[in-house]
C-alpha cells in the first residue's frame, strides 16, 4: 500500500534518509537535487492537466474538433501569446464557466488561430 501524497511529498522533500552531507558526494548530491526539481516539474504538470483538459473540452465543443486539435490550438497560442499554457487555459475556461471576458492577450492570439482552424475545417 502507498502512503498518502502528502506523506510522498515529505519523504521527498526530506531526501533518502542515506543522504547526508559527509556521505554524499557533489555528484551525487547534484544528482538529488535534478530529481527533486523533476519531481517538483512533474507534480506540476500533473496540478496543470485538469484545467488545460477542460480548456480542450471547452474548444472541441464549441469547434467541433478532436482532442489533438483542441491541443494544437492550446499550444499555438499559448506559444504565440508568451503566456502560460496552463494560465491560458484557466482563462478560456472561466470565460465559459464564470462568464468571464478572455484577458485581451488571448483574445488577440486566440480568436486569429480559431478564425483560420474554421477556414481549415470546412
Amino acid at each position: 500500500m502507498r502512503p498518502p501524497r502528502d506523506e510522498q511529498d515529505r519523504r521527498v522533500r526530506a531526501g533518502p534518509s542515506c543522504v547526508s552531507g559527509s556521505a554524499v558526494g557533489s555528484g551525487d548530491a547534484e544528482q538529488v537535487a535534478l530529481l527533486r526539481q523533476e519531481v517538483e516539474q512533474l507534480r506540476q504538470a500533473l496540478d496543470s492537466r485538469p484545467v488545460i483538459d477542460m480548456a480542450r473540452g471547452v474548444l472541441m465543443g464549441h469547434l467541433g474538433c478532436s482532442p489533438l486539435e483542441a491541443w494544437k490550438i492550446l499550444k499555438e497560442v499559448s506559444q504565440h501569446s508568451n503566456v502560460r499554457l496552463r494560465v491560458m487555459a484557466e482563462s478560456v475556461t472561466a470565460a465559459v464557466t464564470e462568464e468571464k471576458p478572455l484577458p485581451g492577450t488571448l483574445r488577440n492570439h486566440l480568436f486569429p488561430v480559431l478564425e483560420r482552424w474554421r477556414g481549415e475545417g470546412t
